[in-house]
This record gives C-alpha cells, structure tokens and sequence, in this order.
C-alpha cells in the first residue's frame, strides 16, 4: 500500500508540473492576430489556378526554374507596361469593411535590383481607382517577401482585383508562396 501511495504521489506531481510548464509556457508565447486564410498558392500543383495574365501580351507559366519553397512558382514574362504582370479576381473572396494581409515571395534575374508592388485595382460605388499596398525593392537572383495590409471600404464594392507588377515595364519575374488572409 505506501509503495501505491508513493507511485500516485509520484504520477500527481508530474502531473502538476507538466500543467505548471505548461502553463508558463502559454503564458510566454506572444499573441499574435488570428488569422484566416482566404488565398493559399505554392503553386505545386503546376497550376495558376485563379491567377491570370494582366496586360496585353503578358505571359503566365508555372516554372521549375526557381522557387521560394517547393519547386516550382508562377513566371510572369512578356510585360511592356509596368502595371502589366499577374493578378487574381477576389471580388467574391473578400468583404467590405474588413482588413487583409497580403504576402507574395517575388524574384528576378535581371542585372541589378527592381521594385516590384502589390496593387488593388477596385471599383467602389461605381468609382474606380488604383490603391497600393506595398513595394519592395529585389536584388537580383534574391527571393523577396513583398507584403502589406489592405481594409476593403466598408461600401458598395464593384470590383476587386489583386495584382502583382514591377516599375521597370519589361522586367519578368517570378511569385510564389502567395498568401491572403483575414486579419481579425
């Protein structure tokens, strides 16, 4: 019987300080904003899925040639414009009134860095307009996170339409490991 005891004593401290650490662990871990992801493309399935060409002219592939993780991204060549690129409807992904984070990994092999930008092209209450979410420069041959945040107008939303382009207007470049999420 005291060997029982014993044992039982034993299995209720390891018990009490397994939920101890467990306890300061949880109590140490930042909080960060939940997130819900609405867009999610590695583009491993070699498809473009939802993502389309933007500008006349411009060519979307999935390519092996570079990747940010996986092996394979989206190549976006053939631009003459600089809002000439890559871009994806989310008309019936996102709400008014809420705020979204954007990531998209971006690189080039041009000979010197490039700008690349996330931009918004949107209709609200039948007016249309061009809003900027984020910009980065990327060196040559470098993957690059190029992200930001974006609060659709709590109104009568027409249009959405997300894309990807680069200030030099005949730069090809790649994306991947593209991420939209909500941010609550």
């Amino acid at each position: 019987m005291k060997r029982f005891m014993g044992f039982r004593w034993l299995m209720i401290m390891l018990l009490l300080g397994g939920c101890a650490s467990q306890q300061v662990t949880m109590a140490e871990t930042p909080t960060s904003p939940q997130q819900a992801v609405i867009v999610s493309n590695d583009f491993e399935d070699q498809k473009t899925g939802d993502w389309m060409a933007r500008g006349d002219g411009t060519r979307i592939a999935i390519s092996d040639a570079a990747a940010h993780s996986g092996k394979y991204s989206l190549y976006v060549s053939n631009r003459s414009a600089n809002w000439h690129g890559t871009q994806i409807d989310l008309l019936k992904k996102l709400q008014p009134g809420k705020k979204y984070g954007f990531s998209v990994w971006v690189y080039h092999t041009s000979a010197s860095p490039k700008k690349l930008i996330i931009t918004m092209e949107r209709i609200y209450n039948g007016e249309k307009g061009w809003d900027r979410i984020g910009e980065v420069m990327v060196a040559p041959n470098t993957w690059v996170e190029l992200k930001g945040e974006y609060q659709v107008k709590p109104v009568k939303v027409e249009e959405l339409v997300f894309y990807v382009e680069a200030e030099n207007s005949s730069l090809s470049y790649y994306v991947d490991d593209v991420t939209i999420s909500q941010v609550k």
